[in-house]
């Protein structure tokens, strides 16, 4: 976020290429960034040496020792440096709820082991994953229930945009349209016996979806294998 006279950040970009042309960019705005939000993305800790880094309490339990902070061991294992995984920032300053940071108002919505970022002056809202045509990780059932409260909620706040790390800004149809997948999702936990029939059940429900291998890992946790 660009205010009048300093820069707030909103997440990295995890991999070490995008963090270089994320640098750059930043640099030609000619303003200072002191401060910086993180939440699913804490890989990249030396492109922000120096700034306060702020989140909820639960977000930073999960960075350091939950579901971010696995997350992130695994793509750094999977990608090496070139996700630059092991250089982990930490979230510095608990937030929650609204706070002005660089001069900008913001709304920090707790969501569990994430948050929501309420911007509104722009009447928008960040969060890590929306994506219209693409697949959500999806790890549980009342993980889904969670999302779909979430979305709920953006529709009846009226956010006219809708940011997201995994993909471009959207608006209200993109809102609708996951809203309807989640709750197909939700159903199909109940009528599928295997992640081979959950996943060919949502390929014929939503041909045209991106994310297979979202798609894959939520098969993988709605239907753990069996010992």
């Amino acid at each position: 976020m660009e205010g009048p006279d300093a820069l707030v950040g909103i997440e990295l970009p995890a991999f070490t290429a995008s963090l270089e042309a994320w640098k750059q960019y930043v640099d030609s705005l000619g303003k200072p960034m002191n401060d910086i939000f993180l939440d699913a993305h804490l890989a990249g800790a030396s492109y922000i040496k120096g700034m306060k880094v702020y989140g909820t309490a639960a977000a930073k339990t999960a960075s350091e020792t939950g579901s971010t902070h696995a997350t992130t061991a695994s793509l750094h294992k999977v990608f090496g440096d070139d996700f630059h995984g092991g250089d982990v920032a930490n979230i510095t300053e608990i937030v929650s709820g609204p706070v002005t940071i660089g001069g900008i108002a913001f709304n920090v919505i707790d969501t569990g082991d994430t948050y929501d970022l309420a911007i509104p002056a722009l009447n928008a809202v960040y969060t890590h994953m929306l994506g219209k045509f693409c697949h959500s990780i999806l790890v549980s059932p009342s993980a889904i229930d969670a999302m779909l409260a979430t979305l709920r909620g953006y529709q009846a706040a009226g956010y006219a945009t809708i940011v997201a790390s995994h993909s471009g800004p959207e608006g209200q149809d993109a809102v609708a349209e996951k809203i309807a997948c989640l709750e197909k999702a939700k159903a199909l936990t109940g009528t599928c016996e295997t992640a081979d029939a959950f996943i060919a059940a949502m390929k014929e429900a939503f041909p045209a979806y991106a994310g297979e291998n979202y798609l894959q890992m939520s098969a993988g946790f709605l239907f753990p294998a069996q010992p």
